[in-house]
């Protein structure tokens, strides 16, 4: 199993996930979702480990998706497109590293600012950055390995066809209107911590819209390169293989674009009912979830083709 051939990692993700459970079961609950929704402590617990547990199993997922990448890698590093996917395999498990070590911190800064209160715009920025020094060489290593595997076909990258162009232009613009839009992203209009950036707008658009936009672009490109490439190989499996790998990196782009878009909007909404809290987020966890599971399968189909 690869998860034995791969004990270290197997072990860091085990330990990550240790922390982030123990942190779930021992931090004390944010005093503004006690007061916001007159929960006691068992009903905040309850909910937390209602969205962990499935999290947690996500996050072992994504990791299978990186290791069987990985393994795969490894098999054909002599051949042409030994090096693309070794490239891809880096930014995956930099996805699959995303899950646990971003719930870590966010987890661990909200419970610190909750009871430190001079030190929220700190916590919060740390969490944001921290996100975006994962997720940015993440989406870069997939983006390099997405056009080595074009050179392999002796192909170039080619412009998005427009409704692409006019999808992610859209998309930019919205995105970009609703962060600047946000009245509280420098100073929370009540006790707001998690959906606030605490910036000046000139900070925001640099150091959070626009590198956001390089990620999203990144990961669109690659996803295009990656299916162009598909469609220039033979073999049904290796097609459907890099078919899942596509759907996957699609689903989790869609996730992250979710993801940062309510946390734009989330704090002109502070009293949103707790029922649309929830299903908001178990669909997030849905997307992460089917995302994550077709790159794991993507990987298991690749492995498929070395076995026979």
């Amino acid at each position: 199993m690869l998860v034995v051939r791969y004990k270290k990692l197997t072990a860091l993700f085990v330990l990550l996930t240790v922390v982030y459970l123990v942190q779930a079961g021992m931090l004390p609950s944010d005093s503004t979702v006690l007061a916001e929704y007159h929960l006691a402590n068992w009903q905040t617990d309850f909910i937390i480990y209602a969205l962990a547990i499935p999290y947690v199993a996500i996050s072992f997922i994504s990791l299978l998706g990186y290791l069987g990448i990985r393994d795969y890698s490894k098999t054909i590093r002599k051949s042409h497109d030994g090096e693309a996917f070794h490239l891809i395999a880096n930014g995956v498990l930099l996805l699959a590293l995303w899950l646990p070590v971003t719930a870590i911190i966010s987890m661990g800064t909200s419970a610190y600012a909750d009871t430190h209160r001079s030190v929220v715009a700190t916590m919060a920025n740390f969490r944001d950055y921290s996100n975006l020094l994962i997720l940015l060489p993440a989406f870069w290593f997939v983006l390099a390995g997405s056009k080595k595997l074009l050179g392999i076909v002796r192909r170039s990258e080619t412009s998005f066809p427009q409704p692409i162009n006019l999808i992610f232009i859209s998309f930019s613009a919205i995105y970009t209107a609703l962060v600047l839009r946000n009245p509280p992203k420098q100073f929370p209009s009540h006790v707001v911590f998690t959906d606030t950036y605490y910036l000046p707008e000139w900070l925001v658009v640099l150091t959070i819209i626009i590198p956001r936009l390089i990620i999203w672009y990144w990961g669109v490109r690659a996803v295009y390169n990656i299916y162009l490439y598909r469609k220039r190989v033979k073999g049904p499996i290796y097609q459907r293989a890099l078919s899942r790998l596509v759907s996957g990196l699609v689903l989790v782009l869609v996730m992250l674009s979710l993801l940062r878009s309510t946390q734009a909007v989330s704090t002109r909404n502070d009293h949103m009912p707790l029922v649309v809290v929830l299903v908001a987020a178990y669909v997030l966890l849905l997307l992460t979830g089917f995302g994550y599971f077709h790159i794991a399968k993507g990987a298991q189909g690749l492995q498929r083709i070395e076995e026979i």
